[in-house]
């Protein structure tokens, strides 16, 4: 099964879903590739988990972006639809994305 990937971004939290097979030797290290990306775009996790349903593993990571200066993010914020583009980008290396922005 080729990992696939769906990212859902609502104003500044992120949400990223990581579905493996659980024949995949390395379901961990993908999880950790994707714990990376994150961290290096500047996304704080606030929740990650995992469950294994027949032979799926899935996991959820949570994030909100963290803020650079006093204004915040806001939903239409240039920065924040470019960093979830930078990170999307970065994901697709990895697997299938599909985006739901």
């Amino acid at each position: 099964m080729v990992p696939r990937i769906y990212i859902h971004r609502t104003g500044s939290a992120i949400e990223i879903d990581l579905i493996t097979g659980s024949s995949c030797h390395d379901h961990q290290g993908l999880f950790n590739e994707v714990m990376r990306v994150m961290n290096e775009e500047g996304a704080e996790v606030v929740s990650a988990s995992f469950s294994a349903v027949g032979s799926n593993v899935f996991h959820t990571i949570r994030s909100e972006m963290r803020q650079h200066d006093n204004a915040g993010l806001e939903e239409g914020d240039s920065s924040l639809m470019l960093t979830t583009a930078r990170i999307s980008h970065r994901l697709e290396r990895i697997g299938c994305v599909d985006y739901a922005y």
